[in-house]
């Protein structure tokens, strides 16, 4: 139950995190304290690996988790897990790539969501190569191989999904379909770290850290192409 509730909280973090963005994101004074806050807590996550100083914290989750499990729910979380793959985020991402190429105002969002899922799995493997932790070697539900430290399942979930639910929100004029759609998504992000946990083949802070860093990744990114194309109108209108 303590797991749950905490998840629980999370999954509302993300939804009024969302909210919060899409309503004051051309403030960039908002968007930096999120960014910053993102990037301080994966500072003080990687500084408290490289001390080791994180052991406690994944332990005390793990104990929360491990009575939860079940055939069932690991067949779930096995399903789950996929949905934050390469495979399957690649596939969404050529799908949505073609159909938004064919559209005359959101075409560019096309190439957007191609450049993030390649760059966010170009620096999760950087940050893996640097930190060189090692995956879980108790409990471990599934086999997999690779670096551990930060997660790259919940790093390109929340950067992936969360910008396909940034562009989403952007387009829907309707409060209650932008309410269900965050909330959707969020929890489909939170899942995805969870399962990563629940099949023990990370740690909590892997997670974490997965979540601070694609959070800060997709920030800087959205940052970026709203100041490009905001530039680029204003440069066509004045010419």
């Amino acid at each position: 139950m303590p797991a749950l509730l905490f998840y629980m909280i999370l999954i509302v973090f993300l939804v009024v995190h969302v909210l919060y963005i899409n309503k004051y994101f051309n403030e960039k004074r908002e968007a930096l304290l999120i960014l910053s806050s993102m990037i301080i807590f994966f500072i003080l996550l990687s500084r408290g690996l490289i001390r080791d100083n994180l052991a406690f914290l994944d332990d005390f989750i793990y104990k929360l988790i491990s009575p939860i499990i079940s055939e069932r729910l690991t067949s779930l979380m096995v399903f789950i897990t996929h949905l934050g793959s390469a495979p399957v985020l690649i596939a969404v991402s050529v799908i949505s790539f073609f159909i938004l190429r064919k559209s005359k105002t959101h075409a560019h969002y096309g190439y957007m969501i191609a450049f993030n899922l390649v760059s966010t799995y170009g620096l999760n493997l950087l940050l893996k190569y640097i930190f060189k932790r090692e995956r879980p070697d108790i409990m471990r539900l599934i086999d997999i191989e690779g670096l551990s430290f930060p997660s790259g399942h919940s790093m390109v979930s929340i950067s992936f999904y969360g910008l396909l639910l940034y562009l989403l929100y952007m387009n829907i004029k309707t409060t209650a379909y932008r309410v269900l759609t965050t909330t959707v998504i969020s929890i489909l992000i939170v899942l995805v770290g969870f399962s990563r946990i629940y099949l023990g083949v990370h740690y909590a802070t892997d997670v974490f850290a997965g979540f601070a860093v694609g959070s800060a990744w997709l920030i800087m990114l959205i940052i970026f192409t709203n100041n490009y194309f905001d530039s680029a109108y204003k440069f066509r209108k004045n010419n």
